[in-house]
């Protein structure tokens, strides 16, 4: 779902923030920093869990708002 989505991903050496697509990062485990070299070990099951959480909250959110449009059709607004 998230698989094109991009994700910055900082250097914890100088700080310069480098943005890969999920399916990217789920298929890497380390990256080189750009700027200064350093290589970007990935927290895979940190970052995963964390799209996860995302992907979940994006469904209730789709749900919400279902439940609001359906809601919403059935009332009329009266200034």
């Amino acid at each position: 779902m998230f698989d094109n989505e991009e994700i910055g991903i900082p250097c914890p050496e100088c700080g310069h923030e480098t943005s890969k697509p999920v399916a990217w990062v789920k298929a890497n485990d380390e990256l080189p920093c750009r700027r200064c070299g350093t290589a970007i070990v990935l927290e895979n099951e940190k970052h995963l869990l964390t799209i996860e959480q995302v992907a979940q909250n994006m469904t209730k959110l789709r749900r919400s708002l279902a439940k609001f449009h359906r809601n919403a059709r059935g009332t009329r607004w009266h200034p």
